[in-house]
C-alpha cells in the first residue's frame, strides 16, 4: 500500500503545466494559431486585402510582455490597422487586451471573433439568463470587431 501512494506522489510532483501548442495550421509558409486564423488569410486573399502574419510586437504591463497582434491589414486608401482573430476570448486574453488599450490607446486593434454571442470565459450569470458575450465585451472596451471577416 505505501508503494502506491508513493507512485502517485511521484506522479503528482512530476506532472507539468501543459502550455498551449503551435498549432502545425499552414498558409503562405506561415506558421498559423489555428484553422480559424488561415481561413481569415484565405479570405483576406480571395478579396484582394494584403495582410501580415503576427508582423509587429508591443510591450505591455504588468507582467513585462509582448503582445503579437494576428494580422496587419492594409486598405486600399494605406490606413493600416491589426486585427485580433478569437474563437474564444480566455480571461487572459481580456486582461492582456484591457492593458495593452489603456498603455497604446492609439494602436488599432480590431477582433475578428468565430462567433460574437459566444459567451466570453468567466462571464456571469445575468438577471436575464444571459453571459456577457464577446461582441459585448469588446463593445465595453472601445474595440471594432467583426463575426467571421472584417
Amino acid at each position: 500500500m505505501a508503494n502506491t501512494k508513493t507512485k502517485l506522489k511521484r506522479k503528482r510532483r512530476t506532472a507539468k503545466a501543459v502550455k498551449r501548442k503551435r498549432s502545425s495550421h499552414g498558409y503562405q509558409g506561415f506558421s498559423m494559431a489555428s484553422k480559424g486564423e488561415v481561413e481569415f488569410a484565405k479570405r483576406c486573399d480571395r478579396n484582394g486585402i494584403p495582410w501580415l502574419y503576427e508582423p509587429e510586437k508591443f510591450d505591455w504591463a504588468p507582467p513585462m510582455a509582448k503582445y503579437t497582434p494576428d494580422f496587419k491589414i492594409t486598405t486600399e486608401t494605406g490606413q493600416q490597422f491589426f486585427v485580433e482573430y478569437k474563437g474564444y476570448l480566455r480571461d487572459k486574453d481580456k486582461t492582456k487586451m484591457r492593458m495593452i488599450k489603456e498603455q497604446h490607446p492609439d494602436l488599432d486593434v480590431r477582433f475578428v471573433f468565430q462567433d460574437a454571442r459566444k459567451p466570453v470565459a468567466g462571464a456571469r450569470l445575468r438577471k436575464d439568463g444571459t453571459r456577457l458575450s464577446h461582441g459585448e465585451w469588446a463593445d465595453n472596451h472601445g474595440y471594432l470587431w467583426a463575426e467571421g471577416f472584417i
